[in-house]
């Protein structure tokens, strides 16, 4: 008989404001996220014998409220899903992974307020995390001796200026985004 292949459970760590001003933007990021890595956990090929879970936390753009979080987390003494979930909108709570407090996080997802980066990426550099941030454009983070750990899906801010004034400069004023997809990677 063949053995069944176990797979890793592996934790990030999601700070996002999910309540708050600023919880519309948390929610579609949480939502976004987890819809990518049901993609990525469902293809054993792409990263074989891990799951990639996130740890979600509400830091509604609050820089103490975000470093608290983060902090008790590593030391693994606060468990979201006891403490936060009854608070959390209903469009989120059907997005959360199963109770993965336990876990020790490897990265950090987010965060999507630049206050908020500031302190996650210097406190998550101490543990060696890297940071992956889905909407953070300040110039600063660009700087990878003062932030090493620090990455980004989205262009600084002023690498986008620098764009539309291109655009503009060869009298494009309106400019639609499109999502192309090879047929290498299109299913």
């Amino acid at each position: 008989l063949e053995e069944a292949s176990s797979v890793e459970d592996v934790a990030l760590l999601g700070m996002v404001p999910l309540t708050g001003d600023a919880g519309d933007v948390g929610e579609s990021l949480l939502i976004a996220a987890e819809l990518m890595l049901r993609q990525i956990n469902s293809e054993s090929t792409l990263l074989p014998g891990f799951r990639i879970k996130i740890l979600w936390e509400d830091t509604q753009c609050n820089p103490v409220r975000a470093s608290t979080l983060f902090e008790m987390n590593m030391a693994g003494t606060y468990d979201f899903y006891d403490n936060a979930v009854s608070t959390l909108p209903d469009a989120v709570r059907p997005w959360l992974p199963d109770n993965i407090s336990s876990m020790t996080p490897v990265g950090v997802f987010g965060p999507s307020c630049p206050e908020v980066a500031q302190n996650i990426v210097v406190l998550a550099h101490f543990y060696n995390l890297p940071v992956v941030s889905p909407s953070v454009s300040g110039l600063q983070f660009s700087n990878q001796d003062r932030f090493p750990h620090f990455f980004r899906t989205v262009a600084s801010s002023v690498q986008a200026r620098a764009c539309l004034q291109f655009a503009s400069s060869l009298g494009f004023h309106k400019a639609v985004p499109l999502l192309v997809e090879s047929s290498d990677t299109a299913k």
